[in-house]
């Protein structure tokens, strides 16, 4: 008799920390909240790490320049002081955020100086999940060159819309499959959050209505959740599949940045700059494969 083959290890099985980036713009709840269900789902640990846009110390030169503050009525002169004033209240703001969201422990945070992108970069690796927001200091056009930058460094990244708000009840998490071999672990990390999270599970399958029925099929073959629904979309529809998720109304998406419609960079902005959910990305095998 012939030994069993161990199955292999799927690519959201290597995660062992979700790191959340903070940029200072005033938001960070959804990204949080977000964050910390995909790090219970996970069973590991979450860590913050807040970055401080050195390009606001220009400001301080500038005779014309004014900045908003929270604590003030009216617009103040961006001095030296009161930027750092801000930054730390801003830190301190998120450093609570994220205490509240981890409860069991006092989760790591860390401060650095620089830009979002060339500050996360060094310290993610392929184990690490990052996550990031449109409403923490990104505007949404710079959202997707970020993702994409950080995913060629981390093992999945989580994006968290400006337009995220709230977690409706009961409402899905979706994954996207176009049936390949990297759909199958959309699923499998699609229904991993489902259960963890006590929602149901929705599939959403790129192709033609044979390739839909397979693909559905596939997924409730390797799905253990009783409450699945499979949903079919052309493929060469994808750059309009904001239509359909929106009729779903998910509370999370889980897709691939290595299959459709994300591998094609104006099909992902397209769709991003329609989503009113977080979206949750696994980076592309890092052999390439």
């Amino acid at each position: 008799m012939t030994p069993r083959e161990p199955a292999p290890r799927l690519r959201w099985q290597a995660v062992s920390q979700v790191v959340v980036a903070f940029a200072g713009g005033g938001g960070g709840g959804a990204l949080v909240q977000t964050a910390a269900a995909a790090a219970r789902a996970l069973g590991v640990g979450i860590s913050g790490l807040y970055v401080r846009n050195v390009a606001l110390d220009d400001l301080a030169g500038l005779p014309f320049a004014t900045m908003l503050d929270a604590s003030r009525t009216t617009p103040q002169r961006p001095t030296g002081a009161a930027i750092e004033r801000s930054w730390r209240r801003e830190e301190a703001r998120c450093r609570a955020l994220l205490g509240r969201a981890a409860a069991a422990s006092a989760p790591a945070f860390e401060t650095v100086a620089g830009r979002l992108e060339t500050a996360l970069t060094p310290r993610l690796a392929r184990d690490t999940l990052v996550a990031i927001s449109a409403a923490d200091g990104l505007r949404d056009s710079a959202l997707w060159p970020a993702a994409q930058t950080l995913a060629a460094a981390a093992g999945a990244v989580l994006v968290v819309p400006a337009s995220v708000r709230s977690e409706p009840r009961d409402a899905p998490v979706l994954a996207i499959d176009d049936g390949d071999r990297a759909g199958a672990e959309t699923i499998a990390l699609a229904d991993r959050i489902a259960q963890a999270s006590g929602r149901p599970l929705a599939v959403l399958a790129l192709g033609t209505p044979l390739t839909a029925q397979a693909i559905a099929a596939r997924a409730r073959a390797l799905a253990t959740s009783d409450r699945l629904v499979a949903h079919g979309w052309p493929d060469w529809k994808a750059d309009e599949l904001a239509r359909p998720i929106a009729r779903i109304a998910p509370w999370m998406i889980v897709g691939d940045l290595a299959g459709r419609p994300f591998a094609e960079t104006g099909q992902a902005m397209a769709i991003l700059r329609r989503l009113a959910a977080p979206l949750l990305l696994l980076s592309p095998p890092a052999d390439g494969g």
